[in-house]
């Protein structure tokens, strides 16, 4: 996963139904290109990224019906243990992943949309 990822940032739901049948023992982090790209979890001073994911999954529920992401967003507090966040090593700075005050979130999420 990620080869060649040189920018942006992935969301991922790591969960059994990801993979297949015989890989069932193996992880996410098994699939992964570490040599572009690291894994990170959403703190939950990560506000700007949590808002961001939540409002890309509300906007892909209105746009798609997905029942799936309508399913994640009802249990994300439960789906964000689960959720790898893939960083480019050419991200690393990129300001939805800072630790930030609601006030600074705000604005950081109104920027990346």
């Amino acid at each position: 996963f990620a080869a060649g990822m040189t920018g942006g940032l992935a969301f991922v739901l790591s969960d059994d139904s990801f993979f297949d049948e015989q890989l069932r023992d193996q992880k996410f982090v098994d699939y992964m290109n570490g040599e572009s790209v690291s894994l990170q979890r959403l703190a939950p001073n990560q506000i700007a990224a949590r808002e961001f994911l939540t409002n890309t999954l509300k906007s892909h529920v209105e746009q798609t019906g997905s029942v799936r992401a309508a399913a994640v967003l009802q249990r994300l507090d439960e789906a964000l243990q689960r959720l790898w966040v893939v960083v480019p090593n050419s991200e690393k700075g990129n300001p939805l992943l800072a630790v930030q005050t609601l006030q600074d979130a705000s604005t950081v999420v109104q920027m990346s949309q």
